[in-house]
This record gives structure tokens, sequence and C-alpha cells, in this order.
């Protein structure tokens, strides 16, 4: 089973783009290696939440903060971590860290979801 993301989602790119290794020659291998989406949710995903409801939350926090979507992006779609991104964005790794806490909390309160 695979889940769709709407073509019209930004997200959806960049979603498409993760589903395989992006440079297989650096990985030692000839094709791009797929994963089952179900496969990767069971480990990141609290159970119920769908990831339509994710993007429409993610559009919802984009009409306040774009930026904060783009940081969210980068680091649970893109698989970046807080340095990586601090890096990149030319920021803090603690204003990094901080903008994602506040966007995980926003995000969580918007899907009815608590905390771990």
């Amino acid at each position: 089973m695979t889940a769709a993301i709407s073509s019209a989602s930004p997200r959806a790119s960049c979603a498409r783009s993760w589903s395989t290794t992006p440079e297989p020659e650096a990985h030692g291998n000839d094709a791009g290696i797929l994963v089952p989406l179900e496969e990767h949710q069971a480990h990141t995903e609290a159970p119920g939440t769908d990831l339509l409801l994710i993007d429409a939350a993610l559009d919802r926090l984009g009409a306040d903060d774009p930026e904060l979507v783009r940081l969210v992006e980068m680091r649970f779609f893109g698989g970046m971590t807080a340095e990586e991104i601090a890096e990149v964005r030319g920021q803090s790794v603690h204003a990094v860290r901080h903008n994602l806490r506040y966007a995980q909390a926003w995000l969580r309160q918007q899907l009815g979801l608590r905390a771990p």
C-alpha cells in the first residue's frame, strides 16, 4: 500500500524525491531503494495520522509562517539534521531547533496529538 499526496502540494515533489535514493552510485547499488510508505510510517507517524491531514495542517501553518514550513519540510521530508539545516540557512542550530519545536507543537495541536 502506498499513500498519495496531492500533486498540487509542494510537498508532493519532496516526498517523491526522497522515496528513492537520489544518488544510487553513492550508496553502492545501481537502482534506487524504494521504501514502502507504510513501513516508514510505522516508525515515524502516530497511529491514525493521515498524510492529507498533515499536508492541510502544513498549508495552514504556511499561511502564517512559510519559513516554519520550510524547516519542517527540510527536517522531516528531506531528512536533514538541525545542524545541516542551520548551515544551509545560515542560522544557529539553537534557532533551528527552537523553531522546529514550535512548529511541531503547533502541528500536534492542529492534529489533536499529544507530545511524546
